[in-house]
């Protein structure tokens, strides 16, 4: 698993088990302030008929004791509101039905005492919190009681209430995670797109692109460390084209002609490869392949290539083994194994008849292709000891004479587009 997905799992977790353990907590408390509710409304019910049951009770006045019920029973959450004399039965109620009962005898489970009770109200079965309180008169200094006051909420009101609660918690929640999911993916992708350049970077060097440059523009360590990635390929490219300028020189001691003409040849196939369309990494593994195409000469006897007059079979065939000598001398360095198939088949022809190996059309690489035409046309515009070169009209007229034949049709003329735009050389 990557770094950042790493980082995102493991910062959503921390805010998941961080806005659940709040939830939690939140609804807790949540539960003990609606309990606290409850139990502050039945101390004002209880506390209210203290102060106003008493003198209707002392005159068994059950219009008025119902009047001031009545006023009550509209509490919300309030299952039963009872009022009982002295002798306990029931004098004021929101059942009519227990109207002068017995209470203990009707509905024993409100006298007990218990705080949560199960019983059948109005012919509902309900679980209520039970409150009582007691009814007394001043006589002296002592209390005289003269009835009990009652009164039941139901534990689903309760419940419904904390439903609500765990619904909007939730969904606080789930907005506060989402908010903070979207917001850690924002900040990872802030953070690691630098990092994600380096890595590209990095890989892209190490398959041989020299050329490739990070752009990094956060103004933070990963644009300084972005610079300093840059500068280090600044001087590997430098090491590496003291490389090809050092097997040029070597070749240079067996061909005076072959380090201009590489030069030559490697602009002329790089612009090529560009108007062709190749990727950054394979034009720039042709323009190495260009300069570095004749080092095979080193292994090639210095009489052949000094010879001004005809050659001979055996020495034609002696010329015709330096692309796989030149594959030889740079096969075992790593950067430049791309390299080593373009120059092996730069002599190979579009028809078949080329060598080393007689491959034809699409079988050769196509950076191969463009080279033998940018070769070619090189060779025949510079003048050498045994012949005079041609100029610019002549030298094209041969390259569409061997269309098909020689050179890849395509690729001829999108070379020739290119030299008429720089004038005959690039």
């Amino acid at each position: 698993m990557k770094i950042r997905s790493q980082l995102i799992l493991g910062i959503i977790a921390i805010v998941i088990l961080s806005v659940t353990a709040t939830t939690v907590v939140l609804v807790r408390d949540a539960g003990e302030i609606i309990q606290g509710q409850i139990n502050e409304k039945a101390v004002i019910i209880i506390n209210y008929f203290k102060g106003v049951s008493a003198e209707p009770l002392l005159n068994n006045d059950e219009v008025t004791l119902n009047t001031y019920l009545n006023e009550m029973i509209s509490t919300e959450g309030l299952v039963y509101l009872i009022i009982t004399g002295r002798d306990g039965d029931v004098k004021a109620g929101n059942d009519s039905s227990l109207l002068g009962a017995g209470l203990k005898n009707r509905l024993p489970q409100i006298v007990t005492g218990e705080n949560n009770v199960s019983l059948k109200y109005k012919g509902r079965d309900y679980s209520v919190i039970a409150f009582s309180g007691t009814v007394d008169v001043k006589a002296g200094h002592s209390k005289t009681e003269v009835g009990k006051i009652y009164a039941g909420f139901d534990n689903e009101y309760v419940k419904e209430k904390l439903f609500k609660v765990y619904v909007k918690s939730a969904g606080i929640a789930a907005g506060v995670i989402i908010i903070s999911i979207l917001f850690v993916i924002a900040l990872m992708h802030r953070v690691m797109n630098p990092l994600n350049n380096l890595v590209s970077g990095t890989n892209k060097i190490a398959a041989g692109d020299l050329s490739y440059k990070i752009k990094i523009s956060a103004g933070n360590e990963f644009q300084e460390l972005a610079n300093s990635f840059n500068g280090m390929t600044d001087k590997l490219k430098d090491y590496y084209d003291g490389i090809l300028n050092a097997f040029t020189v070597a070749v240079d001691t067996q061909d005076k002609y072959i380090p201009a003409h590489a030069k030559r040849v490697s602009k002329m196939a790089l612009k090529t490869a560009v108007a062709a369309g190749l990727s950054p990494k394979r034009a720039e593994n042709l323009r190495v392949a260009a300069i570095l195409k004749d080092v095979g000469n080193i292994g090639v006897k210095r009489r052949i290539l000094d010879k001004k007059d005809p050659l001979t079979a055996d020495d034609v065939l002696e010329i015709q083994k330096h692309p796989e000598i030149g594959a030889k001398i740079i096969k075992n360095i790593d950067a430049l194994k791309d390299v080593v198939p373009i120059i092996v088949a730069h002599h190979e022809r579009f028809d078949g008849n080329g060598y080393p190996d007689g491959k034809k059309g699409e079988e050769i690489p196509v950076e191969a292709r463009i080279l033998a035409v940018a070769d070619a046309y090189d060779a025949m515009t510079t003048e050498r000891e045994h012949r005079k070169a041609l100029d610019k009209e002549e030298a094209v007229y041969e390259l569409r004479l061997n269309k098909g034949k020689q050179f890849d049709p395509v690729i001829t003329e999108r070379f020739i587009e290119v030299i008429n735009k720089e004038g005959g050389k690039a």
